[in-house]
């Protein structure tokens, strides 16, 4: 198990992102440039900003990671490895990346340069890390569908650094194996366009106990978890966001920094404060926040199926209004007052949101509280006031919700502009008559600087400078990150120099430390022929004379008529064993298809069950990393295939995975004839699925269960299959 350092690793969608988790107090943030990456609607970073935000990162002794989490073309693959060249040679500390192909090229062209899998790459199993460490990562962002005893096992059989989301946005289906979106809206979140369908209302056949936004789950939200999560070898806590607001990243760093250190510092007095709790909801919840998979599942207590969006915290309820509710102090004819209880404290410029779906769910930022029609600019609990401006008259009995703390956002925003030193340094200041004063200052990372004086100190005619007048001038450090944890003066204490002269030994002091802190992780710039070669990585296709067709089958259908069928392959599932015999019988090869989503011990499960049917199989099926690393280490004889899960999207993804023998593998469904007749495959037999039934989610998740509790044995429940159906009509098995 590690026993490595915490970092808490914010999210930084913009500049402005950047600088309120830095204030906040985060140890790394991960970021976007303006390509090749899963947040392509975030602001991100051009060039010149993320140069300067590496450099200041550094200066604070922060760390800095990319991300580079999409599938990539081959078309496309140049200018992703000259960005990520880039970046290297200014600093970078890490990339993050899903595309198995770009980790193969990465390695070949930059092998000091530190690569983080990406929750897209769906590792979610001991034998995924070890698929991961083998492609030369060297962290790993576990899957969130993982409960924290499955994080311990993983902990303790690896040495990879594990990483962690602890706060933020949960995604309903598992990262990397979602389609939805691009299947719906051409809109591929492999690519970082994601629409988000599974936020919009959703109907299935049988009716449910909650609303109708069925794939919508709260938010993750794990305070009182980080000494677990700590205590299982977790190095990195990574919060969601780069979408979100600077003063959501400062709010939620800020108290994820404030509990990381004290779970550090003495886990046996660890206790959450209900005040954080509620902060965090005010800046962004879901109707409550969810420990995800962490502790187990309770499916209903994870979903948001009510109100897909922020629901900020319920402050009162609307009240039942007489006469003529236009407000003499709108601007529109429009704008009306509301009559509402409060149950909680609120204020002028506070912002309201109104549960009447018949009504639209009417918003309003407060510009009139009127009390016994007196003007007045905060309500109490338990005070009834007439609130405007809405833009229509809720039903009585309306839920009300404050989903905008103004105080609270003006709060965040100034300690967003303060600086926060942050790094810690130790000087040595001399001062001596008749000798020029010198200052030397040290940080933690071995960078010593000195500076000197042009003259030499007078003897003081009346009062000299002490050693603690020159002590307090030094530590006032300003607006640099820096401040003294200790300081030695070594004066005679009869000595002067201008106060000045002081000043500027600490000002250029601190300046040439900052350009040292700066500079130091820059690298050489690459030189390496990938960088401009004109084909990735062959100079043609490997075009195969024959054609052939695979069958594929999710469930075996009951009665099959194999005989004639002109198929030179059958998928199989790995349960449906007694098929197997009949298929081989008419001429087809049998291939066993492996779950693409395993725990370690149904992984072994897999093992076995592979072992026992080993003389009926031609070859396996693999959809993830981790079961073709553990299906060629148990079976190295075995022909192993390459399933559309792998996201197979570019030439060198093939490359990744050449060193496994694959007899064929299959490209992602989400190319297009373009993108595939780019591809070079040398040796491997390439597949393309061409017709049927393609699962858009892998979800851990069960559309069910909001009928009763979930058993979690699925083959014996009477409910786990139906359909949901989404706005348009369309309708999709599960």
């Amino acid at each position: 198990m590690n026993r490595r350092p915490v970092e808490l690793l914010a999210p930084a969608g913009s500049p402005d992102a950047y600088r309120a988790a830095a204030s906040a107090g985060a140890d790394a943030v991960y970021l976007g440039a303006k390509a090749f990456n899963a947040r392509a609607q975030a602001q991100n970073f051009d060039d010149g900003t993320l140069v300067n935000v590496i450099e200041d990162a550094h200066i604070r002794g922060m760390k800095v990671y990319l991300v580079l989490n999409t599938l990539i073309k081959d078309s496309e693959i140049q200018e992703a490895v000259k960005l990520a060249s880039f970046v290297y040679q200014e600093g970078i500390d890490g990339i993050i990346v899903q595309d198995p192909g770009l980790v193969r090229l990465l390695r070949e062209i930059m092998p000091e340069l530190p690569l983080h899998a990406s929750t897209q790459m769906t590792i979610h199993n001991t034998d995924g890390v070890k698929a991961a460490k083998r492609m030369g990562l060297q962290r790993v962002v576990l899957s969130r569908e993982l409960a924290l005893s499955e994080i311990r096992e993983i902990s303790r059989s690896t040495d990879m650094e594990l990483e962690v989301f602890v706060h933020g946005a949960l995604c309903i289906s598992r990262s990397g194996q979602c389609l939805l979106s691009s299947f719906i809206g051409g809109r591929s979140g492999n690519r970082g366009r994601c629409a988000q369908p599974c936020r919009l209302p959703w109907k299935k056949g049988s009716s449910g106990c909650c609303g109708e936004y069925l794939l919508s789950p709260k938010d993750l939200m794990t305070l009182e978890l980080l000494p677990d999560l700590i205590a299982a070898g977790i190095v990195a806590l990574k919060i969601e966001g780069r979408l979100k607001s600077p003063e959501y990243v400062a709010a939620v760093v800020s108290v994820y920094r404030k509990y990381l250190d004290l779970a550090l510092a003495n886990p046996s007095a660890y206790r959450v404060d209900p005040a954080d709790i509620r902060m965090l909801e005010l800046v962004f919840n879901r109707g409550g926040f969810t420990k995800g998979y962490l502790h187990g599942v309770n499916f209903q207590d994870m979903m948001s199926t009510e109100h897909p969006k922020h629901w900020g915290v319920r402050v009162g309820t609307v009240e039942r209004t007489e006469g003529n509710t236009r407000s003499r102090y709108g601007i529109r004819d429009d704008d009306r007052l509301v009559k509402i209880k409060f149950t909680a404290e609120t204020r002028m410029g506070d912002g309201l949101e109104i549960w009447d779906a018949q009504k639209g769910n009417p918003s309003a930022i407060i510009s009139v509280m009127l009390q016994n029609n007196v003007h007045v600019k905060s309500a109490r609990p338990g005070e009834t006031l007439l609130i405007g401006n809405f833009k229509a008259d809720p039903a009585a009995g309306s839920p009300v919700y404050k989903t905008y703390d103004r105080e609270l956002m003006e709060s965040l925003r100034g300690n967003m502009d303060k600086n926060v030193p942050r790094v810690a340094v130790t000087g040595i200041f001399r001062l001596l008559t008749d000798e020029k004063p010198v200052l030397r200052v040290s940080d933690e990372d071995g960078n010593t600087v000195e500076t000197q004086g042009h003259q030499p100190a007078q003897q003081a005619a009346e009062k000299p400078v002490t050693a603690e007048r020159a002590s307090a001038q030094l530590k006032k450090t300003g607006d640099t990150p820096f401040f003294f944890r200790d300081l030695q003066v070594i004066t005679d204490n009869k000595s002067y120099i201008a106060i000045s002269v002081i000043n500027d030994l600490r000002r250029q002091a601190l300046g040439i430390l900052s350009e040292r802190r700066k500079n130091a992780p820059k690298r050489t710039p690459v030189t390496h022929p990938r960088l401009n070669a004109s084909y990735f990585p062959g100079n043609a296709p490997n075009l195969t004379k024959k054609r052939e067709i695979s069958l594929y089958f999710y469930r075996m259908p009951e009665d099959f008529y194999w005989k004639g069928l002109q198929a030179h392959r059958a998928y199989l599932p790995l349960s449906e064993d007694k098929s197997f015999d009949a298929v081989k019988e008419n001429g087809i090869q049998v291939f066993a298809i492996i779950p693409p989503v395993l725990s370690d011990k149904q992984m072994q499960w897999a093992v076995n069950r592979v072992a026992e049917i080993r003389d009926k199989l031609d070859g396996i099926l693999t959809g993830n990393p981790g079961m073709l690393q553990r299906m060629c280490e148990a079976f190295p004889e075995l022909p192993a295939a390459l399933d559309f899960r792998m996201n197979l999207f570019n030439s060198w993804a093939l490359e990744a995975f050449r060193e496994y023998h694959p007899v064929s593998a299959m490209l992602s469904v989400e190319m297009n004839m373009e993108a595939i007749s780019e591809i070079k495959s040398p040796g491997i037999p390439l597949e393309t699925y061409v017709y049927g039934e393609i699962p858009v989610m892998t979800l851990e998740y069960c559309p069910a269960s909001d009928q009763g509790n979930c058993s979690r044995k699925c083959g014996s429940c009477t409910r786990n299959r139906g359909t949901l159906t989404d706005r348009t009509g369309k309708g999709f098995f599960y």
